[in-house]
């Protein structure tokens, strides 16, 4: 997904400020004028330490090796994504245009084929917009954003800044299975305040502990740059029993001095049909 480029880069994994004043302030003018719609969907309060045991013993034991190799199982199946690319009025959250393309893989092949194309609204805005939103490479094999949703060491799982974040853990279900969902949530004080991942929801099937979705809400604010982010993976059971994309999702504003604020939101869905 050629959004991505973002997380994959710079543009979206910068450190914050190393000065604690600077950090506060950049993160008091972010909560201040965040639009709602990167607000997360369940925010937590306090928890009790009990609860945040709870949720740090089933973090622990997760189990990511199908996480990481779902989308590198791809190239032996034949699927369609379907992904569709939306600009977004910074101000009003109204959608200006529309992007739509349907891509058919087959099994062991490099390229795909568009099988159909959709537009609508006004015409993308040229420039840095452009060249995050699919165009001349729709065809290209999806990226494996496995890292990019989840990646090695987030900060809520180490030791050292695990106070900055609130834990909890509830049962919930996915793909019919029993399931974990850990939501972690930054504090707004202390070290909280310093963390660019707002918010995390991870879900792990009950029995085996194996990592099927990903959500992280970011919010970058260095030096003149600033950035607010959503990104979601989610799998699903492939043909022969192994994980699978299902679809992902990606959400974006992003303010550069002397630019026009932007934002898009793209999401990809997957039918994987056999090998």
């Amino acid at each position: 997904m050629a959004v991505l480029v973002l997380v994959a880069t710079g543009l979206g994994g910068c450190n914050p400020p190393s000065d604690p004043e600077a950090a506060a302030a950049g993160a008091a003018a972010s909560a201040a004028s965040v639009p709602a719609r990167f607000a997360p969907v369940r925010s937590i309060g306090e928890t009790t330490e009990a609860e945040r045991d709870s949720a740090l013993a089933i973090l622990g034991s997760m189990q990511r090796a199908a996480f990481d190799s779902a989308f590198v199982r791809l190239p032996a199946y034949a699927f369609r994504r379907t992904t569709r690319t939306e600009q977004i009025d910074p101000a009003s959250g109204a959608v200006t245009s529309r992007r739509e393309r349907t891509v058919r893989y087959e099994a062991g092949e490099p390229q795909g084929a568009v099988v159909a194309a959709s537009d609508s609204g006004a015409a993308f805005d040229e420039g840095m917009l452009d060249e995050l939103v699919p165009g001349t490479d729709a065809t290209a094999r999806p990226e494996n954003l496995a890292t990019s949703a989840f990646p090695d060491d987030p900060a809520y799982r180490s030791k050292r800044t695990q106070e900055a974040f609130r834990y909890r853990a509830r049962r919930s279900t996915y793909a019919g299975r029993p399931a974990w969902t850990v939501t972690v949530q930054a504090r707004r004080d202390g070290q909280g305040r310093d963390q660019s991942v707002r918010h995390a929801e991870l879900t792990l099937l009950r029995d085996t502990r194996t990592l099927v979705r990903a959500s992280t809400i970011r919010s970058e604010n260095v030096l003149l740059f600033r950035e607010e982010s959503r990104l979601e993976v989610a799998l699903q059971p492939g043909p022969s029993g192994t994980w699978v994309p299902d679809r992902t999702r990606f959400h974006a504003r992003i303010d550069i001095p002397f630019r026009e604020v932007l934002e898009l939101r793209t999401t990809s869905t997957y039918a994987v049909s056999g090998r």
